[in-house]
Parts: structure tokens; sequence; C-alpha cells
């Protein structure tokens, strides 16, 4: 039993630890925090690695990924490549009112490339109000075949 209190107390000490959601930064920055967290956390400590996302992670997005734990494992199935990139580029940042989209090509260690979308928005209310959070992260949809639109996209959100 002191085994799953102390499991419990170390995951809230790791969940907190790190970087922090701000209204000082704009949805770029936000996306940056979050991969360059993912480079300097030790591997294999995925909790760790994964707890910085799930702070910028929107409130919508928390309640359908979390809590922690399961987002962890979600991201581990669905977007390993978060886990294991050495080099990340930018693309140009979209904004419209209060939505940013962020794409990154994401650097492989045996050359491979993975492309995401950070979906943001930015927080109205709550106790991170003007902060941007992430609603999603998605694989950008192939050339040719037209996007789903954002605005009010009531999409699944992924991340």
């Amino acid at each position: 039993m002191s085994l799953s209190v102390s499991l419990a107390v170390s995951t809230r000490a790791t969940a907190e630890d790190g970087p922090q959601p701000s209204a000082a930064y704009g949805p770029g920055t936000a996306v940056e925090i979050q991969l360059e967290a993912l480079q300097r956390a030790a591997p294999g400590d995925e909790l760790e690695r994964l707890s910085v996302l799930f702070r910028f992670a929107s409130p919508r997005n928390r309640r359908q990924t979390g809590p922690l734990p399961r987002f962890v494992q979600m991201v581990q199935r669905r977007f390993g490549a978060l886990l294991e990139f050495e080099d990340v580029v930018y693309w140009p940042l979209e904004v419209r009112r209060d939505r940013a989209w962020q794409r990154v090509t994401l650097w492989l260690p045996d050359a491979r490339r993975q492309d995401y979308v950070f979906e943001l928005a930015r927080q109205n209310s709550g106790e991170c109000a003007g902060c941007w959070l992430t609603e999603r992260v998605f694989e950008p949809v192939p050339p040719g075949i037209p996007p789903r639109p954002y605005e009010g996209d009531p999409g699944p959100v992924m991340l």
C-alpha cells in the first residue's frame, strides 16, 4: 500500500515540474517549449517527458486524453515520433483570431521524418486565460485532399 501512495506522490511531483503555460507565450513559443521539453528529458521516462505536453493541453483535450498515465500510453501508441526525434523544423505559423496551427517536421534517428500539426487555441477563461494551449495534434492532410475546416471543426482531439 505504501508503494502506491509513493507512486501517486511521485507522479504528482513530476507532472508539476518544468515549464508551465503562460499568457506571455505566443502559440509558436508554446509548441517550441513542448518539443524542447521532449528533447531535454531523460529517455525512457515518458511520464516526465510527456507531462509538459499534458500541461500545455487545453481543458477539452485533457478531458478526452487524460489522466496523465492514459495520455502517455496514447502518445506512445499513436505519436511515437514525439519520443524519438533528434531535430525539428518549424514551418510558418498560421494564426486566425484565437486559433493557431504550427506544422513541424521531426527528423528521426534513422533519417525518417514525421510531420505533425499542432492546433492551439487561446483560452478565454479559467486559470490559464490568455494562454495558447494545444487542442489537438494531427498528421497534415496529403496534397490534393481538401482539409476539414478548422473553425468549428468537431474532429477528434488526438493529443
